[in-house]
């Protein structure tokens, strides 16, 4: 627990890098997975559907409020968690598969390209 005259991080002034990750839930939709402040950079965002965090990961997305930008960063959740499949020597884990498989990365692309529809007014902003 923080001690009390310790002042909270300030998201606005924080230089850093936010992913947060949109997870289709079949039936009951889509949405954009509640994340830990803490837990929402790169690393949390490839470890955490590798232990089968998501139900379906479809699309990421990366910001950085002090920096006033926004963009796509499925592909390169992909890339990050196809190399740590490697390096483990293991197989992608079956909840991951669609998400990984480069030849149904169309099906990954039409949900990334409605999600840039959503963002396209945010992609450059002022603080």
């Amino acid at each position: 627990m923080a001690a009390m005259d310790e002042s909270p991080k300030d998201p606005d002034t924080e230089n850093r890098t936010v992913y947060l990750v949109l997870d289709d839930f079949g039936r009951e939709g889509r949405a954009f997975r509640e994340a830990d402040y803490d837990r929402c950079d790169l690393e949390s965002v490839t470890a955490d559907p590798m232990a089968g965090e998501f139900e379906n990961p479809t699309f990421v997305v990366a910001f950085n409020l002090r920096q006033g930008w926004a963009r796509d960063a499925t592909t390169e959740v992909i890339h990050e968690v196809q190399r740590r499949v490697r390096s483990l020597g293991c197989e992608v884990p079956i909840w991951l598969s669609e998400f990984v498989d480069c030849r149904n990365y169309s099906a990954i692309e039409n949900d990334a390209a409605a999600g840039r529809e959503a963002s396209e007014n945010v992609s450059h902003f002022e603080g």
